[in-house]
C-alpha cells in the first residue's frame, strides 16, 4: 500500500524536528552547527517524501463513466495546490518547505479540489447578475425616476464593472461557441448568462431551482500516473522574491532568499471526473458532450490552481482531441485510440501545427490529431505555424513541449 503523503508532509515532516537532539546541546549550537544539522534533517524528510510518491496508478478514485472522464498531464513547471496554507518553521534556509500544500484526507494524494474545478471553469463567464440582465446590460439604464441603475453607494460605479463584464463576454463566447465577435447582443450576453446560471447556480431560465438528478457535478482531480521513469509525483521548486525586511523601498535592490516549495511534478497525469447532465442545458443547445468539449478548452486554455500566470497549472491533453462535431459515443471512441507517432517525432524535428490558443496548438501525423504544448505567442487561432520539438517522452510517445518558430500561412 503506498504511503499517505499528506500525512508524511503535515504530520511526519516535523515529528522528531524538535527532539532530535537535547535542548541543551541545541542551545549550545553555533549558527553553522544549527544550520548543517537543520539541512541533514530536511534534505532527509524531503527525500522520503519524493520516493513516496511513486506508484501511483491506483490512487485515482473511479466516480463516473468514461464518458464523463477528462485526461491531462502537466507541464513544465509542475502545478502548485495550496500554496497559501501557513508552512514553515520561519527559518531562511535549510531546505525547508516554506510554503503549504493540499493532499486529498483519505487517500494522502495531491488533488484539485472539485470546488477547484468549478471555479477555474466558471472563470472563463463574465458572471453578469440578475439586475444587469434586467436592464437589458444598458450600463446607461435609468430607473422610472431617471436615476442611474449602475451606481453603488461607495461611487464604485458598476457602470465600470458592467462594461468590463461584456468585454470578458467576448472571450466567453468564443471559448463557448469558437465563433470570433467584435460585438455581443443583448439575446446572446443572455444566452452566456443563462448557460452559466445552468451550468453553475442550477437554474433554468426563469431562474427556477433545477431538480438535484439534472445538476452537473464536478468531482476532485486525481492523479492516475506519472510519466517519469522513477514515477514520482512530487518535486520542489524555488520563488525567489526581493524582500528588504525593514524599508520596502529598498527592495529591487535587495539579494533574494529562495523560498523552497511543494510542487506536482511536470508529466503527471490527471483525471477530471465531470458527472455531467443533458437536460439542465438542453434549451441552450447544450448537451453533456459540448460539455465536455467546453470545458476541455477551457482547462487546456485556462490552467488550473496557483500561479497560472507563471505557468504552473497548465496541462495538455493526455488523450485524442476531439472535434467539436462529434458526438459523444464518437469522442469516446477517439479516445480509447493510442497516439503512435512512431520514429517521426523527435527533439529538434520542426512540423506544422494549426494554433488553438496562445499556448497550444494541433499536429496531426498519421491521421491523428493531437493538441500539444507550446512556447506563448500572439498569433490568431487557426494560424498555421511552425514548430520545433524541444521536449518529448519517447518511452510514451508525447510531445511535452514545442517552440513556435513563425507563421506559415493562414487558414480561410
Amino acid at each position: 500500500m503506498a504511503a499517505n503523503l499528506g500525512y508524511l508532509f503535515w504530520r511526519e515532516y516535523y515529528k522528531d524536528y524538535f527532539l532530535e537532539k537535547p535542548y541543551e546541546e541545541i542551545a549550545g549550537e553555533n549558527d553553522k552547527d544549527f544550520e548543517k544539522r537543520q539541512k541533514n534533517y530536511f534534505n532527509s524528510k524531503n527525500t522520503a517524501l519524493f520516493n513516496a510518491s511513486k506508484h501511483v496508478e491506483n490512487a485515482s478514485i473511479k466516480v463516473v463513466g468514461e464518458d464523463t472522464e477528462l485526461r491531462f498531464t502537466t507541464t513544465y513547471p509542475g502545478l502548485l495546490i495550496g500554496s497559501g496554507y501557513s508552512f514553515g518553521t520561519g527559518t531562511k534556509k535549510g531546505n525547508e518547505f516554506k510554503l503549504g500544500f493540499y493532499f486529498d484526507f483519505t487517500t494522502g494524494m495531491p488533488v484539485i479540489p472539485g470546488s477547484s474545478v468549478k471555479g477555474l471553469l466558471r472563470s472563463v463567464f463574465p458572471k453578469f447578475n440578475e439586475k444587469e440582465v434586467k436592464y437589458n446590460f444598458d450600463a446607461n439604464a435609468r430607473d422610472v425616476n431617471g436615476s442611474e441603475v449602475f451606481v453603488d453607494e461607495n461611487k464604485i460605479t458598476e457602470k465600470t464593472d458592467l462594461i468590463l463584464k461584456k468585454e470578458k463576454a467576448l472571450f466567453t463566447w468564443w471559448m463557448v461557441f469558437q465563433e470570433e465577435k467584435r460585438n455581443l447582443t443583448d439575446i446572446e450576453m443572455k444566452k452566456l448568462f443563462n448557460l452559466e446560471q445552468a451550468i453553475f447556480e442550477s437554474k433554468d431560465q426563469e431562474g427556477k431551482p433545477i431538480s438535484i438528478y439534472q445538476r452537473d457535478i464536478f468531482h476532485d482531480a486525481y492523479i492516475i500516473a506519472s510519466h517519469h521513469s522513477d514515477e514520482k509525483v512530487l518535486g520542489s521548486d524555488f520563488i525567489t522574491p526581493h524582500k528588504h525586511e525593514s524599508n520596502p523601498a529598498l527592495d529591487p535592490f535587495t539579494n533574494p532568499v529562495p523560498v523552497m516549495f511543494l510542487k506536482v511534478l511536470p508529466r503527471v497525469e490527471f483525471q477530471f471526473c465531470l458527472d455531467l447532465k443533458d437536460d439542465n442545458t438542453k434549451d441552450q443547445g447544450f448537451d453533456a458532450a459540448a460539455k465536455k468539449n467546453l470545458f476541455r478548452r477551457i482547462i487546456q486554455t485556462m490552467g488550473a490552481v496557483a500561479k497560472t500566470n507563471v505557468g504552473y497549472g497548465k496541462f495538455i491533453s493526455t488523450l485524442n482531441h476531439a472535434s467539436e462535431n462529434d458526438n459523444l459515443d464518437n469522442i469516446s471512441e477517439k479516445e480509447k485510440q493510442p497516439i503512435n507517432f512512431k520514429d517521426l517525432i523527435k527533439v529538434n524535428v520542426k512540423l506544422e501545427a494549426k494554433v488553438i490558443t496562445v499556448d497550444t496548438a494541433e499536429i496531426v501525423q498519421n491521421g491523428t490529431s493531437k493538441l500539444i504544448k507550446t512556447s506563448k505567442h500572439n498569433f490568431n487561432p487557426g494560424t498555421i505555424i511552425n514548430i520545433t520539438i524541444i521536449e518529448y517522452n519517447k518511452k510514451t510517445n508525447t510531445i511535452l513541449m514545442a517552440r513556435v518558430d513563425s507563421p506559415k500561412k493562414y487558414s480561410n
